[in-house]
């Protein structure tokens, strides 16, 4: 990258050397310096070799201050061949300054005039401050309308409002009482309220004559005050009201992000500030007739108000990444990539992807499991690896003790973030800026859940009527806090995403609370209606989840889930879209098979091997599955594959009592999952008998109907309301009333007998996977979706840092220690590791001192006091066994 200064040019307009070689560059960028004037943009390339029309490079333009000769850029960006342009203007405003019929397929991407440095983001000064109320304007040429004069205007009112008040004020809009460099933000810090308006203009001078003609009613009025009300006033009154509002520019100036910075609050015009700051949020609105200068004076003598407001502003605008400058420079980035390899630039590939920087939207799918248990989670990273920057965040296997954070990088490139759930700092606690800041919804329900973790018997009894044994529920209540907490606690490690696909409830609240703080895109991909996901869940059981489930559902931005039957349920329920988005298998994950072989052996009349593929559970059919075996009196097997587990040795048990040997049914071991398709292919029936009277079974959507298809296999399934729905639509199989063991051997032994039919069920079922059942198909209109939002939205990052897992790896690897498992759901690293294994309490992590801290904290006494008493009586009650 090369940085070209042109000031001070040497004539009429800048320019660039002579001496310049644009084909030794990916891409030319043109500051808004050099291209405030039209002419000066228009000759910038005039003494190049080859001009900016035939450089195949990508042209980025830069353009702030637009309401000068309008008209003039779309032709110029026309002619010059410019891919991007960076706008101040709002979206709906572009189409006025920059017609797509003249500008071509050029790129308009909105930016601010400034955003927020590193710098900037360090904290303020609070030491006493000197002046109540302080101000710089500037005096803007006559054309610039309203907004124009109210840079000055303010002051001048302001100013004239607080008379003998009593208020130490330093307002000033001359130029010679202008500062500047280092000393602007040594005035800042002196400052407790800073004066200010929104930047910009609303008065667009699209051909010049707005300015042409206030020149000559400068000339007119030579000797009146051009800096005052009454000047502005007679000469809107006389041209500038016929223009005035033509475009809406108005906007964020970076001298609010510099006062809110500098810990100073902000008595503002009423505007809406691009939205960024709000009022009595983040400033004092001022009307411009000062009909409420009175609540404005008092707002001025209230110190503690103040405070308040500078501090929320500083966490929820100077803190928010999406104001900060990487986001716009990451925006920017990707946008100069997209045209780079629109162009066929591939050196321009090369070295965007040889850097740290990540060339595309980030992308965080996260798992409550190691990622590699379920397909899905494979399938929906995979489909977002085409757009975005994949990385999948999980944990270790349930009670497995790992030696720290740990990835890999799988055979498809994806990579893969383990980290183990019980050791975490708590990250679902609310730090004490969060607490100024108000904990988001989803940081309540991890607290809510960590109170009712705790609680004893009477009160669960008494808020959500628990009964019976609630130790499975308080389990739950910890799983949830903990396994969120790390997950969180991985994603602040490496950095904000675009993107996060939360996998089921159990990470769900993580992912809410991310998109919260940082403005993600949130997807929820619920994969079963997870309130009856629990066969034996009693009745407050499942209301409790249903309410935890509704509260968080409506944070995401998009909710999918497995079966058009749960979507209507879950949308009815939680008061928000769900769309369907079936398990399916991926074409690849079939291909190399030969099914022509298979359906020539499945012709014999040999033995009916019928197969099922997956977990063991209560309420999966496999019980009546086997009475019904029992009645079965042609040649036929049925092979139970899955991993092992006490449920499958009772199936074992049961199988041999009713004297089926292992010649009649076998209980062969799992194989990975990316060999089940091909397994399933060896057998000649694929079986699904989920008994539908169970919520969670009736409605459900397996990953095997799709892998029996992708095999080719006739589908066997019980009356569930969607597997058996498109068994009977597609002809692709038969369906049992598993309720009824005699009809259900005897629709085994028709599939046995009826070889021919059995084919071609097979062949259909094949077909209907190709066509339609299969997951590229199905994911394409909930990506259309998904890349339209994150397109619309700024970049959230530039780099993804993973140097967190190679230290706590070398760490551990360094000091030979092991953290075990922690109980507490401060988590494991609640204690630090000494090179003897020895936990030590360190001071930041210490209960006492965080009650300490919390304790002399306003904010944190007012959240405290706001909870229920039963949720603080629990919360106390832990914190006490804690200590």
């Amino acid at each position: 990258m090369i940085v070209l200064n042109l000031w001070p040019g040497g004539g009429a307009y800048l320019s660039l050397p002579e001496s310049l070689s644009l084909s030794e560059y990916d891409a030319v960028v043109v500051h808004p310096t050099a291209s405030y004037f039209a002419h000066n943009l228009a000759n910038l390339d005039r003494h190049l070799s080859r001009r900016f029309a035939d450089y195949d490079g990508v042209k980025v333009l830069m353009k702030q201050d637009e309401q000068v000769n309008s008209a003039s850029f779309a032709n110029i960006i026309r002619e010059k061949g410019f891919d991007i342009v960076l706008t101040c203007l709002p979206p709906a405003e572009q189409e006025k300054v920059y017609p797509r019929a003249i500008i071509g397929d050029c790129e308009l991407i909105q930016m601010l005039t400034g955003y927020v440095s590193p710098a900037m983001r360090e904290g303020y000064s609070r030491e006493r401050r000197d002046i109540d109320v302080s101000y710089r304007g500037s005096i803007q040429p006559l054309e610039f309308g309203r907004l124009g004069y109210e840079k000055r205007g303010i002051g001048y009112d302001v100013a004239r409002a607080l008379g003998d008040r009593g208020l130490r004020a330093d307002i000033s809009s001359r130029w010679e009482d202008r500062i500047v460099g280092s000393e602007w933000s040594k005035f800042l810090s002196r400052s407790r309220v800073v004066l200010g308006v929104e930047s910009g203009a609303n008065l667009f001078d699209f051909t010049g004559e707005v300015a042409e003609w206030c020149r000559g009613y400068e000339a007119r009025t030579s000797g009146q005050d051009r800096a005052s009300e009454s000047y502005y006033l007679a000469a809107h009154r006389e041209f500038l009201h016929a223009f005035e509002g033509n475009v809406n520019y108005a906007q964020i100036s970076p001298r609010h992000f510099e006062a809110a910075a500098a810990g100073a609050a902000q008595l503002l015009y009423e505007g809406l500030y691009s939205d960024i700051f709000h009022a009595n949020e983040h400033f004092m609105p001022l009307r411009r007739d000062l009909g409420n200068l009175a609540e404005a004076i008092d707002f001025l003598r209230d110190d503690a108000l103040q405070a308040r407001m500078v501090e929320r502003t500083f966490e929820e605008v100077i803190l928010k990444p999406t104001n900060w400058y990487e986001g716009f420079v990451a925006e920017a980035d990707s946008a100069i990539e997209r045209r780079a390899l629109a162009k066929g630039l591939s050196s321009f590939r090369q070295r965007s992807r040889n850097s740290d920087s990540a060339t595309r939207p980030v992308a965080y799918v996260l798992a409550a499991h190691d990622p590699v248990l379920d397909p899905r989670i494979t399938w929906v990273a995979t489909s977002l690896m085409k757009t975005h920057e994949v990385y999948v965040i999980g944990t270790y296997n349930f009670g497995e003790v790992g030696d720290g954070p740990y990835r890999e990088v799988n055979s498809e490139g994806m990579t893969i973030v383990r980290v183990e759930r019980t050791k975490h700092d708590a990250a679902w606690l609310p730090s004490l800026a969060q607490l100024r800041a108000s904990p988001s919804i989803a940081r309540g329900m991890l607290a809510t859940l960590a109170g009712y973790a705790s609680l004893p018997e009477k009160i669960l009894a008494d808020r959500i009527g628990a009964y019976g044994d609630t130790s499975r529920f308080r389990e739950l209540c910890a799983y949830f806090v903990n396994t969120n907490s790390a997950l969180l606690e991985a994603m602040q490690k490496m950095g904000p995403p675009d993107l996060i696909v939360a996998a089921d409830l159990e990470t769900l609240p993580a992912a809410t609370v991310v998109a919260g703080d940082v403005g993600s895109f949130c997807i929820f991909d619920a994969h079963e209606y997870w309130p009856y996901s629990y066969t034996d869940f009693q009745f407050w059981e499942i209301e409790f989840w249903i309410g935890l489930e509704r509260q968080l559902s409506q944070l995401a931005n998009l909710r999918v889930t497995v079966s058009p039957q749960f979507a209507d349920i879950m949308t009815a329920e939680y008061q928000c879209e769900f769309l369907t988005l079936p398990n399916c298998a991926r074409l690849c994950e079939s291909e190399g098979l030969d099914l022509e072989n298979a359906y020539a052996r499945r012709a014999t009349q040999g033995l009916l091997k019928i197969a099922f593929l997956g977990g063991f559970a209560e309420g999966r059919g496999i019980e009546e599955t086997l009475h019904a075996f029992v009645h079965v009196k042609s040649a036929a097997k049925l092979i139970l594959r899955g991993r092992d587990n006490p449920y499958r040795h009772k199936l074992i048990k049961l199988a041999r009592s009713l004297g089926l040997g292992e010649d009649r049914v076998s209980f062969p071991p799992a194989v990975p999952e990316s060999e089940l398709i091909r397994t399933a292919a060896e057998a000649d029936v694929g079986l699904i008998p989920y008994n539908p009277a169970y919520y969670v079974y009736r409605y459900c959507c397996p990953n095997k109907l799709s892998q029996y298809a992708a095999a080719g296999l006739p589908i066997l399934s019980s009356r569930t309301e969607y597997v058996a729905g498109i068994v009977r639509r597609e002809g692709i199989g038969r369906v049992v009333d598993i309720s009824d063991p005699v009809n259900f051997a005897a629709v085994i032994d028709e599939l046995s007998e009826d070889r021919s039919a059995l084919i071609e069920l097979g062949r259909r079922a094949r077909q209907f996977f190709e066509k339609t059942y299969h997951w590229e198909n199905m994911i394409s209109p909930v990506l259309q979706k998904v890349e339209h939002s994150v397109e619309s939205r700024m970049r959230r990052t530039s780099y993804v840092d993973l140097d967190w897992i190679a230290s706590a790896q070398e760490r551990r690897k360094r000091h030979g220690a092991v953290v075990a498992v922690s109980p507490a759901l401060f988590g494991a690293h609640a204690t630090s590791l000494a090179p003897s294994g020895t936990p030590v309490l360190t001071k930041r992590h210490d209960p006492r001192f965080v009650l300490s801290r919390l304790r002399s904290n306003r904010a944190a006494r007012k959240v405290w006091h706001s909870l229920p008493s039963s949720m603080r009586y629990g919360l106390s009650a832990w914190l006490q066994r804690v200590l």
